[in-house]
């Protein structure tokens, strides 16, 4: 990466940290209190560091790159494991751990924390490469709402109990509920297989037999 590139961040928002040679730490002491930029050696590392505007979906193995890459397109960068997705920061997103999601090993970095970009070495010698330039910060995509697939059945859940709890008040039978239930997940969730259609079978009965309607009895002539 030029000294150019490395302007081009800068000007587009992107907080850069030096990072030592062939490391992957550690960042500057104090980096997530600091407004004023660093300086960077032309050798060394270098990182993009994020304090809650930018978020970066981190892939660490084959499957979740594929997934991530059928999701939203082609890596920023490239790394020795996977790929980065940079995106625009939504309000209430939390940093999520390196894990085994439904979908692949991935992380998800969202405040005080750090990605190497190019030209920075891996410590296993493999180089971070640009795949899709970084637009600056304020025109990133949205971040999309991964959450369940750290947290299986966590909030998602309690939005399909309470959508066929209020289908059931209005009225609306098991199979219809569940279409609708089935129709939502299928639209939103990045995995839909993390609320399988027993599971939704079970909300649509459930929610039936706690708030259907009655049906009135046939009065005597």
């Amino acid at each position: 990466m030029t000294m150019t590139s490395l302007e081009e961040l800068r000007a587009g928002g992107h907080f850069l940290l030096p990072i030592p040679p062939r490391s992957k730490e550690p960042p500057p002491k104090g980096w997530v209190d600091r407004r004023e930029p660093y300086e960077i050696p032309l050798e060394g590392n270098v990182a993009i560091g994020v304090r809650g505007e930018t978020c970066i979906l981190i892939t660490n193995d084959e499957q979740s790159t594929a997934w991530a890459t059928e999701q939203f397109g082609l890596p920023n960068v490239r790394s020795v494991r996977g790929g980065h997705w940079y995106f625009r920061a939504r309000e209430g997103r939390a940093n999520e751990p390196n894990k085994a999601t439904p979908v692949g090993l991935m992380e998800f970095h969202v405040r005080n924390k750090y990605a190497l970009v190019p030209p920075s070495v891996h410590p296993s010698g493999s180089a971070y490469l640009w795949v899709r330039p970084l637009p600056p910060a304020n025109e990133l995509p949205e971040a999309p709402d991964l959450r369940e697939l750290w947290n299986p059945g966590g909030e998602h859940h309690d939005k399909l109990l309470k959508m066929s709890a209020a289908k059931a008040r209005a009225g609306k039978d098991a199979a219809a509920i569940f279409s609708e239930l089935a129709a939502w997940r299928d639209r939103h969730l990045p995995d839909p297989q993390v609320h399988p259609d027993r599971e939704l079978h079970q909300l649509a009965d459930s929610a039936v037999g706690k708030f259907g309607k009655a049906v009135p009895k046939p009065r005597r002539s």
